[in-house]
């Protein structure tokens, strides 16, 4: 699903919305997916029952991770960041606000944390959501070493005919791993109507979603801009089927599932009973083999001296670049994009993760060793896992300060002139601690929207020249001001 804050993907369900839907089911052609949307309405990560599956089946030799024999229940009380109120909660407090059912923290191979809630255990499987993407994103790596895919330069309509001429036919397969096609999107916003019939909620609901993907229409040129889209990763999906003529999930299980060592069976959740996997969001599994799946990027694509994963696909996927001083999501920790998995852009960078809606996340710490799987319930989530990768690794860590905030205080107490001196001290302090301090080109933006909404022209355009000197090829930051509404 696509990336938000804290609000729900899907509309909640009333009295007057299901109504409103009835209404609509009458004379929508998709009245098969508005169905699913009105009868679901927020998707549950632990509630696998709304789709048809295709299983994976475990391996015969599965890897398993040791259990300390003392568990680290100290974790329980590291202060993590509130996301509601940003201030500081023990961990356990966390969990239960954000509705996790499962929370596993792996140093060295080793089980040092490991939680359960809500019915959930060890074998119980789960939703990634779009941690699914990441593994999609694997599978392409292996079909492009293996041949089954010939080149990333190559248009989608070369393995899937039936997108010749469409919208998706000539994008290349590198720009749907870049999110960059140029089709039409829309995210759930707005009332329920307009969340219901998104296409985000069709793309989730669908039991068609190769009818769903022909009739996508472009939006701009491919290649245009990134933009998070479920549509791309559901194309990969088809495009990966073509080329080595296997299911998805047939394919994972040979190729992946069984040489990393799966303890369970895992699946796979289908647009319809034998139809198509759902590559964005549609990955089952349990937490200790998600978190194979994060060893498995953790040692290069390797496992047990077996490359998987070609390395240089695992390098590409999880390298941090310097070059692009702007988040594609905003957030404190600031949210880099490559090769379907994120990566933070706060010094020390290095560390990296897969990420689903609803607080699903596999966190890997190199320098550790450190492996963290999160399986949540909510969209009021964080990113607590440097915290915890630090206590149990017996260091220290702080949450870093957002630059743009401290001007702001500094402006309501003393005008420009001591937001001036704030961000010139605040600047020149992040040059000597990078880790200590966040500063996005779109904040800067949104703090220069702000001042000039409250009539505020001049303090406005000089917060926007620090945007422009400081990101100068930025979009963000070239942006002219909006023109001050005037009252009639």
């Amino acid at each position: 699903m696509a990336k938000r804050n804290s609000r729900h993907p899907f509309p909640r369900r009333t009295a007057a919305a299901v109504v409103l839907a009835a209404a609509v089911l009458a004379v929508s052609a998709a009245g098969c997916t508005l169905a699913r949307t009105v009868r679901y309405g927020q998707p549950d990560a632990r509630d696998l029952s709304m789709f048809a599956h295709r299983a994976m089946r475990a391996s015969a030799t599965p890897f398993r991770f040791w259990k300390a024999e003392r568990q680290r229940t100290d974790v329980d009380t590291v202060s993590v960041r509130d996301p509601r109120t940003g201030r500081l909660v023990p961990l356990s407090q966390h969990l239960v606000d954000v509705r996790a059912h499962a929370f596993l923290v792996i140093r060295n191979d080793t089980i040092v944390y490991e939680r359960y809630a809500f019915g959930h255990d060890s074998a119980k499987t789960s939703s990634s959501f779009s941690m699914a993407k990441s593994a999609t994103s694997a599978l392409v790596g292996i079909a492009l070493a293996r041949g089954e895919i010939r080149a990333l330069d190559d248009s989608v309509g070369v393995y899937v005919p039936e997108l010749r001429g469409r919208a998706y036919g000539g994008v290349t397969i590198r720009q749907l791993l870049q999110m960059s096609s140029g089709t039409a999107w829309g995210d759930a916003r707005g009332n329920f109507l307009q969340q219901a019939t998104s296409t985000e909620a069709r793309t989730y609901y669908t039991p068609d979603l190769r009818g769903l993907l022909r009739s996508v229409g472009r939006e701009e040129p491919a290649g245009t801009r990134w933009r998070y889209k479920d549509t791309d990763t559901e194309v990969l999906g088809w495009v990966l089927a073509s080329a080595t003529g296997r299911t998805v999930a047939e394919y994972m299980e040979e190729v992946l599932w069984k040489p990393i060592g799966a303890e369970h069976d895992a699946s796979w959740s289908l647009d319809h009973r034998g139809g198509q996997e759902k590559t964005s969001t549609g990955w089952n599994a349990s937490a200790r083999d998600f978190a194979k799946f994060g060893r498995l990027f953790l040692e290069g694509g390797r496992w047990n001296g077996r490359q998987i994963v070609p390395a240089e696909w695992v390098a590409a996927s999880v390298g941090y670049d310097p070059t692009r001083s702007a988040p594609e999501v905003v957030t404190w920790w600031g949210m880099q994009h490559t090769l379907y998995w994120w990566h933070p852009m706060v010094a020390p960078q290095g560390d990296f993760y897969a990420d689903g809606s609803l607080g699903q996340r596999i966190y890997v710490q190199p320098s550790t060793r450190t492996i963290i799987v999160q399986l949540a319930n909510s969209n009021e989530q964080d990113f607590p896992f440097r915290k915890i990768a630090a206590a149990v690794n017996g260091t220290t860590w702080k949450y870093p300060r957002g630059i743009p905030g401290l001007v702001l205080q500094a402006h309501a107490a003393g005008g420009m002139d001591s937001a001036r001196a704030t961000y010139r001290s605040s600047t020149a302090e992040m040059a000597a601690r990078p880790e200590a301090f966040t500063l996005w080109p779109q904040s800067l933006r949104a703090l220069a929207e702000k001042l000039a909404g409250d009539g505020l022209a001049a303090d406005a355009a000089e917060v926007l020249g620090w945007c422009r000197e400081r990101f100068p090829s930025d979009p963000s930051c070239a942006k002219p001001l909006p023109e001050p509404r005037r009252s009639r």
